[in-house]
Parts: C-alpha cells; sequence; structure tokens
C-alpha cells in the first residue's frame, strides 16, 4: 500500500513537472539560448586572450576585462605589467575557466535540443491524439 501511494507521489510529481516545462518550453527555449550565447562568447573571449598569453602579444584588455568578471585578478586596476607578473596563475585560471565554459555550453546545447525535441512531440502528440469514447448507456 505504501509503495503504491509513492508511486503516485512520483507520477504526479513528473507529470507537473512535465505540464510545467510543456507550458514555458518556448521561454526555457529562449533563455536557455540566450545563456548559450553569452558562454559561447565568454569562451571565445578566453580563448583570444589566452592566445595572446602564449604568444606575448599585446592583451586585448576589452576581452579581459570582459572574462574578469570571473575574478582572474582581484583588482579593479588591471594593467598587462600585472597580468605579466602573474602570467602562470592568469593561465591557469583562464584554462580552468575556459574549460568549464565549454563544457556548461555542451550542456546547455544538449538541453536546446531535448527541449526542441520534446517541443515538437508534444505538437505532433496533439495533433494524433486518440480520443477516447466512453459508453455513457452503462453497458
Amino acid at each position: 500500500m505504501e509503495k503504491n501511494k509513492l508511486i503516485k507521489k512520483i507520477w504526479w510529481l513528473c507529470s507537473a513537472v512535465n505540464r510545467w516545462v510543456e507550458r514555458f518550453s518556448a521561454f526555457l527555449h529562449i533563455i536557455i539560448i540566450f545563456i548559450v550565447l553569452i558562454i559561447c562568447s565568454q569562451a571565445v573571449a578566453f580563448s583570444i586572450v589566452y592566445l595572446q598569453l602564449l604568444s606575448e602579444k599585446d592583451i586585448n584588455m576589452i576581452c579581459f576585462q570582459y572574462i574578469n568578471i570571473w575574478s582572474i585578478l582581484p583588482s579593479k586596476e588591471i594593467t598587462k605589467e600585472l597580468i605579466y607578473s602573474n602570467f602562470d596563475d592568469v593561465k591557469m585560471r583562464i584554462e580552468f575557466l575556459m574549460n568549464i565554459s565549454i563544457a556548461l555550453s555542451g550542456i546547455l546545447l544538449s538541453l536546446v535540443t531535448f527541449i526542441s525535441y520534446f517541443r515538437k512531440n508534444v505538437g505532433f502528440r496533439r495533433k494524433s491524439c486518440f480520443t477516447m469514447k466512453h459508453n455513457l448507456s452503462g453497458n
């Protein structure tokens, strides 16, 4: 008896989540795509700064300021000299954050694919659903 109640609660929870995702799937899709674009732009900025560090060229300070929201260097006044004086630490943090941003973008793109599939599947189910005819005479 306890097991049936637990299964019914789990079923109810899954159907509630399913209804919520179905109602807000378009909104979730847009939000996740927006987040993916931000994370991908972060990954590109990490790559640009990392390549400039490795080739010891002038660092694009706009890119560095953009990725410094992750506190690569805690100081607010960041100069190229400060970056090069902490070269190994900056390089290590950029490598770590670059890997994290690439992994997150992969996970979020998988979610975008799943939500797209879910929306198409819901639309297909609605178009081709069967209706159950009830016997009203009581036979």
